[in-house]
């Protein structure tokens, strides 16, 4: 599995980065990469021929405002002590400890701030599963709300993505009415920041929460809901969704942690007592069921659902398959 560390590189590659730009452009105007091309810039030609190919490879591209640089990984070393040389730049940068078994270190991408250092790990063995981690997206004032069903251990996480992103837009268009353009940029890029922290630590909560538990964590597949009668249901956050949805299987398959994905039809509608289905969404923190009478907490019996629903289409999995084994 790769992974990536981000450092501090503290030269002063402006210059470079310019160069480099102009590098990228002459490289997709001839659909060459090699280093004699670009001699006349006067950079190192590992960097050049590396940074070259990345950007050929991209045939998708249709402009090219910011790039990074690529040194290939015999142009660098990483000694015992988790000291990264870096000779064509002549540098020498302390990398952070990784508590994972390092099979290779790729490349390094730079760009006028920091390197970005790619690398090998190997993945952790599974876990043992013996309980289920309902994962609500869909929360009131939360980023989400994660429940344990067979424990009944259940706790909202992070702040509430609607809000963040409210927040942010209507902030950043003031600012550009009144025509402060870099103060709405500088506002942008920081309330983006806040947001990618939570996302962050809200994912690794969860993940934690997983391996503690020994449970499998079970998703939402929010993939569409634009286009689908949820939309509504769900907001204009489901971008913020997804990105959780990528960090949270990113960190559990590091920790050997097992995700699966649900559809989320009816797990806010649907009373996780007696499986009566509303058929108006509820509204409010409160879910009282019509049927039986059952009250809770919205989220945790959405999260309830989608745990329910996991297992519920795993049981009716394995019986198809005893039912085709055995006819």
């Amino acid at each position: 599995m790769k992974l990536t560390i981000k450092v501090k590189h503290g030269l002063n590659l402006k210059e470079m980065m310019t160069k480099l730009h102009s590098v990228v452009l002459r490289a997709l105007d001839l659909g060459l990469n090699s280093s004699k091309y670009f001699k006349d810039f006067g950079l190192p030609s590992t960097i050049t021929s590396s940074t070259a190919r990345k950007y050929i490879k991209q045939k998708s591209l249709k402009s090219i405002k910011r790039i990074k640089g690529v040194i290939n990984n015999q142009a660098f070393k990483v000694d015992s002590e988790f000291n990264l040389k870096v000779a064509c730049l002549k540098c020498s940068v302390k990398l952070p400890r990784i508590n994972r078994e390092i099979l290779k270190f790729n490349q390094i991408e730079f760009d006028s701030s920091y390197f970005y250092i790619v690398f090998d790990v190997s993945e952790k063995s599974d876990i043992e599963i013996s309980t289920t981690l309902g994962v609500d997206f869909n929360t009131k004032g939360n980023t989400a709300f994660v429940s344990v069903l067979e424990t009944s251990l259940a706790m909202p996480l992070g702040v509430s993505l609607r809000d963040v992103n409210l927040n942010l837009r209507n902030r950043v268009a003031k600012l550009q009415s009144e025509k402060k353009f870099k103060l709405a940029n500088r506002l942008s890029r920081k309330l983006t920041r806040k947001r990618k922290d939570n996302l962050h630590k809200v994912s690794r909560k969860i993940v934690n929460l997983a391996v503690e538990n020994g449970s499998v964590i079970v998703l939402e597949d929010l993939t569409g809901i634009r286009n689908s009668k949820c939309k509504k249901e769900f907001g204009k956050s489901n971008w913020s969704f997804y990105e959780l949805r990528t960090m949270i299987e990113y960190k559990a398959k590091l920790e050997g942690v097992p995700v699966k994905l649900i559809n989320p039809r009816n797990t806010s509608r649907t009373c996780s007592r007696c499986g009566h289905v509303h058929d108006k969404a509820i509204s409010g923190k409160v879910f009282k069921c019509n049927e039986c009478g059952y009250v809770s907490h919205r989220d945790l019996n959405a999260s309830f659902n989608i745990s329910k629903k996991y297992l519920n289409e795993k049981t009716a999995k394995e019986l198809d398959l005893v039912a085709r084994l055995c006819g």
